[in-house]
């Protein structure tokens, strides 16, 4: 005899069916979390913070992450003033709101998708476009290091243009 899966086991409602099957093999552990209120420690976001964003295909505040640290290295270039440990201590600084706040981030995140595709498919194609937009996996931990590679590419070249202006 099979066993029931989480899923049945819980009366839920579609929303929760659907965020539980967005988040996938982590998402008993998602709930608990959730269930602590606003905000609750995620050791993963803190430690691995903007990889833990593209491993959960949180690509948008990965992106404004990204631009933000871009928009501040430029400033920091423009006034001669880059000292990388401002990077290291703003990026200390993010860990630790994402470690504080990201299971939140990731909840809206995964509710504002979830609505997306409510409007944008067939309702007995809700659930499997869900499974298939959510979890997480290597290819987009791949591509959230791809991203951070970029942003690594773009400020070391702003570096080398901002020197190669004031030589």
């Amino acid at each position: 005899m099979e066993a029931a899966s989480p899923i049945d086991e819980k009366a839920m409602t579609r929303e929760e069916k659907l965020l539980y099957l967005y988040v996938g093999g982590k998402a008993d552990v998602y709930e608990q979390k959730w269930g602590k209120g606003r905000f609750s420690w995620n050791w993963a976001a803190f430690i691995f913070g903007l990889f833990w964003l593209g491993y959960r295909k949180m690509y948008v505040p990965l992106l404004v992450i990204l631009g933000l640290f871009l928009l501040f290295d430029a400033a920091a270039y423009l006034m001669g003033d880059f000292e990388a440990s401002w990077d290291f201590g703003i990026g200390f600084v993010v860990s630790a709101v994402l470690g504080i706040g990201g299971n939140q981030l990731y909840r809206q995140d995964a509710e504002r998708k979830i609505r997306k595709i409510q409007t944008s498919h067939r309702p007995e194609h809700v659930e499997t476009a869900v499974m298939k937009k959510g979890g997480a996996g290597f290819v987009s931990l791949l591509l959230g290091f791809l991203l951070l590679l970029a942003y690594g590419l773009i400020t070391g070249a702003l570096s080398v243009f901002m020197e190669w202006m004031y030589l």
